[in-house]
């Protein structure tokens, strides 16, 4: 059976895993909490009973090898930016499944046909989709946009319904569904913005981009800008990296987007997070927390205390110390995700009054703290830096605190509270530039 590039035929493969896919999603429905496993744990089960030795991300990697090749594939149509680009940094951005939704391995997969295809007589080589903050999760407008080749040039064209062939609009329709389910609200939180401007092409992942409400530090940050989006345990490949980073480096002038100079030509290239920076710790996660004055805010409820703890304590399950971890971390490149400020705090001032003309109005953070790794089924890992990078970083964290009110106390009274602190990757990134300036202020 031969491939026609405008046919919606799936090979048998494909329709095979989606079927099992989607029915892994009856049956959740009507399994019953709080024992309920998620969906990938069920697929995996699926793929060790078809394959055994195999997870899901092996058949599904299986699948990409037998999937028939498009007859005219767009891909070599993009063209590489020139040595006078200006190069800013890219970062690959992990992003998990949501129960029951979409996977950006699935988006691409879906999608993949559209660039063997051509709009208006012209090859289609991108899709622009356009993602909006939906307060706790995504919403993806019908607005799309296309990267065409025309006369051997990048544009980037309003995608018409009416100007659309039926196979075309199909697979739009789907990219759009597709993005709708999938967990993308960790991107706003790092790119500070209420938009952003997502790019699928001829490759396995997304490009994410901030868009309109752009409020944030330069893009010349390394781990800000621009997002490479790929599935944890479907890492792209080498050329879908490249194919990636081309296809953004030549359409982003045509998405006229504010935080990118419109005018210089561009080149992203791969950022590196720092690494190697975790050692073991001998820190333990209790299983009970009676009888400790431990606790976690914001997450599960067996760990934390409830607010007569909090109340009579004078200790605020709402302060800023998150959100200074996440820049201070930010600015030393340090990307983990499951980070943990391991800290005591003094109570807050007994008077409201004045209070926040006053230091420490929020309470007090004691030095002494650290920083750990808590990452689901792993041991603790404690932050170690060199004294260089380590002096940055507490400048940094202390810093921002201030700022925030609370003060740095160098003794832990008695009713000091133990707290770990979340990383908080829900803050405002256009205050690290005055974090950096705190930083950099430091002899």
């Amino acid at each position: 059976m031969t491939y026609d590039r405008d046919s919606s035929y799936k090979h048998p493969v494909t329709t095979t895993l989606e079927a099992l896919s989607k029915g892994i999603d009856r049956i959740l429905k009507r399994w019953p909490e709080p024992n309920k496993p998620s969906k990938l744990s069920l697929l995996n089960d699926l793929a060790q009973a078809i394959r055994p030795g195999a997870n899901w991300g092996a058949l599904k990697s299986q699948q990409r090898e037998v999937q028939p090749a498009a007859r005219q594939n767009n891909m070599a149509l993009i063209p590489r930016p020139g040595r006078e680009a200006r190069t800013l940094p890219a970062r690959m951005f992990p992003i998990d499944a949501m129960d029951n939704g979409s996977s950006i391995f699935e988006l691409s997969e879906d999608v993949k046909p559209l660039f063997g295809m051509t709009h208006r007589g012209h090859p289609i080589v991108g899709l622009v989709l356009s993602a909006w903050d939906g307060n706790g999760s995504c919403d993806i407008s019908i607005f799309t946009r296309f990267v065409l080749v025309k006369d051997g040039q990048i544009v980037v064209e309003t995608a018409h319904a009416w100007e659309m062939s039926a196979n075309v609009g199909h697979l739009v329709l789907q990219a759009v569904q597709n993005l709708q389910w999938t967990n993308l609200y960790p991107t706003y939180a790092q790119s500070d913005c209420s938009h952003l401007c997502v790019l699928v092409g001829p490759f396995y992942g997304a490009a994410a981009l901030p868009g309109s409400g752009y409020r944030r530090a330069g893009v010349d940050v390394e781990s800000q800008g621009l997002r490479l989006l790929f599935d944890p345990n479907e890492v792209p490949s080498l050329e879908d990296i490249d194919t990636c980073l081309r296809l953004a480096s030549s359409s982003l002038q045509g998405l006229e987007l504010e935080a990118f100079p419109s005018a210089d030509p561009i080149q992203f290239r791969i950022s590196q997070p720092r690494m190697n920076v975790w050692s073991a710790t001998d820190f333990p996660i209790p299983e009970l927390l009676d009888g400790r004055d431990l606790f976690r805010p914001n997450t599960r409820s067996d760990w934390s205390h409830g607010g007569d703890f909090m109340w009579k304590r004078r200790v605020s399950k709402y302060g800023k110390l998150g959100e200074a971890l996440d820049l201070a971390l930010t600015l030393i490149d340090v990307d983990d995700p499951e980070v943990y400020l391991h800290v005591h705090l003094t109570s807050e001032p007994k008077s409201a009054k004045n209070a926040r003309a006053q230091p420490g109005w929020r309470g007090g953070m004691v030095k002494g703290w650290r920083v750990l790794k808590m990452e689901l089924g792993s041991d603790p890992m404690i932050l170690s830096l060199d004294e260089e990078t380590e002096q940055r970083f507490a400048a940094g964290l202390h810093g921002w605190a201030k700022n925030e009110g609370y003060s740095v106390e160098t003794e832990r009274p008695k009713q000091a509270v133990e707290a770990l602190i979340f990383r908080d990757a829900r803050r405002a990134s256009h205050h690290l530039d005055e974090v950096q300036a705190i930083m950099d202020s430091i002899t």
